[in-house]
């Protein structure tokens, strides 16, 4: 049994219907609630009015790229639940879920703008 006084199957479980069921939930309202938070610059106005163009947008957005990001989720999401219910002390498990949380909506965020980095480097290149 693990910590939580649970067979080890009936965690695995827990990770697989998580993983399964409600992540690609989670990561697809988390892109749509992105684009409805941030305009882009130039955005044109559809007949649905400024908010209803971002829904659009934020649909395409998460249809686009929750494959990539569904992937990614798999390798990353399934051993912090894992590491979580298993190794981690009760008293840390909030604290591990909300660092790894803030970890994975940085990384969401920088997938959702590009790579912020690449300004800097091609600004930087031209000074030396």
């Amino acid at each position: 049994t693990s910590s939580w006084g649970v067979s080890k199957v009936a965690l695995a479980a827990r990770v697989v219907v998580s993983a399964a069921a409600m992540d690609p939930v989670n990561f697809c309202v988390g892109m749509v609630a992105h684009r409805l938070a941030h305009a882009q610059a130039g955005e044109a106005e559809s007949e649905l009015g400024i908010a209803g163009y971002r829904l659009q947008q934020g649909l395409r957005t998460a249809r686009d790229k929750i494959v990539s990001i569904y992937t990614i989720g798999l390798c990353f999401w399934p051993v912090v639940h894992s590491l979580n219910n298993s190794v981690v002390p009760v008293q840390w498990r909030v604290l591990l879920l909300n660092c790894s949380s803030l970890g994975w909506m940085t990384w969401m965020s920088s997938q959702m703008h590009g790579d912020p980095l690449q300004p800097c480097l091609i600004r930087s290149s031209h000074y030396g």
